[in-house]
């Protein structure tokens, strides 16, 4: 997939070192790090095993400039892998049964240098798209209540707000879900 000089492409194990670096670079970046966690490695790691999620990557030339993350859950506790400990109530709104019929966005990530050029809009699509074909039903994301132009994009693709998570870091998270056979095609 090429959109002008950028190529789109599943990442796989090898990518690891260049998207912990990117993740490093945004979450240091003064206009993002308050949006913006460390990547953990075990969600990586889910992400970039075929049999647990996958990854889609943006190239310029062979740089990796921004990335999308997904992986299935099969447990609420593998949902909220972030969230772990008891101060964390968090209501899915989502059956337990759904779980294995979902998709957990687990990263975004575009290098400032190339924002503002629709690459996290095709980011998304292509990364709906492929969960489409694999008959996954759900979308499940948190996104911090103060990163406008991430919530804008969730729900432009048909994400709806179903709870809030405060967190002691002071990086509260909204939790968003979209059910694919409503969501927008774009």
């Amino acid at each position: 997939m090429h959109v002008n000089s950028y190529s789109f492409q599943f990442l796989t194990p090898q990518h690891r070192l260049a998207v912990l670096s990117l993740n490093q670079h945004i979450v240091d970046d003064p206009q993002t790090t308050f949006f913006m966690e460390p990547l953990r490695k075990e969600i990586l790691n889910f992400c970039l095993n075929e049999s647990s999620g996958f990854g889609i990557g943006i190239f310029a030339g062979d740089s990796l400039i921004g990335y999308r993350l997904i992986y299935f859950p099969h447990t609420k506790s593998e949902v909220f892998l972030n969230f772990q400990g008891p101060q964390y109530k968090i209501d899915l709104r989502l059956p337990p049964k759904e779980i294995n019929r979902s998709a957990r966005f687990a990263g975004i990530a575009i290098h400032q240098d190339y924002r503002g050029k629709g690459l996290g809009n095709r980011l998304m699509a292509e990364a709906i798209e492929v969960i489409r074909q694999k008959n996954y039903q759900w979308i499940i994301v948190t996104c911090h209540p103060s990163n406008h132009p991430s919530l804008h994009l969730l729900k432009k693709f048909g994400f709806y707000p179903t709870d809030s998570i405060k967190k002691e870091n002071g990086r509260d998270r909204i939790l968003l879900l979209c059910e694919l056979n409503k969501s927008a095609r774009i």
